[in-house]
């Protein structure tokens, strides 16, 4: 993970903010898109299960995928998975945690994994279990691909 006080801050007319050492670009917005996000997920959480919110979701998830480096080089940092998967948290929330870990399986300790057994245990979406399926697992399953596709790493 990079450290906040690694980034080396910058603007340009692009929207870039920062450039990290490892050649991260972080953009700006990212978290007010990730916010967003956990709330689109929430609302849609709320509705009866069916193809169409099980879609809303998968398409939500894909659209937080790509912002999941610059996330885990900022506000993971500031607030660990633990944070974002606590019991309390908001489903949304939590599974954006979820997704997090599953990427970048370095933010995993006992808590987190316990965390994540309980949210696969009472989650209400099948999207969510199976993010935290392989989150347990160690498992980053098309986190890769969307990001050369989007010219990262």
């Amino acid at each position: 993970m990079v450290a906040v006080d690694e980034i080396k801050w910058s603007t340009s007319d692009s929207g870039v903010i920062a450039d990290a050492p490892s050649g991260l670009v972080i953009r700006k917005g990212t978290i007010a898109a990730t916010i967003a996000s956990v709330a689109e997920i929430d609302a849609h959480l709320h509705l009866s299960p069916s193809p169409s919110r099980s879609a809303a979701i998968r398409k939500t998830m894909d659209d937080i995928t790509p912002l999941l480096p610059t996330l885990h080089a900022t506000l993971f940092g500031l607030f660990h998975a633990a944070d974002w998967l606590r019991s309390d948290a908001s489903e949304g929330r939590a599974l954006v945690g979820a997704m997090a870990v599953r990427a970048f399986p370095d933010m995993r300790s006992e808590a987190v994994d316990e965390m994540l057994r309980e949210w696969g245990r009472r989650a209400r979406a099948e999207e969510f279990k199976v993010v935290v399926e392989e989150a347990l697992q160690g498992c980053n399953s098309g986190i890769q691909g969307a990001f050369k596709i989007n010219g990262g790493w």
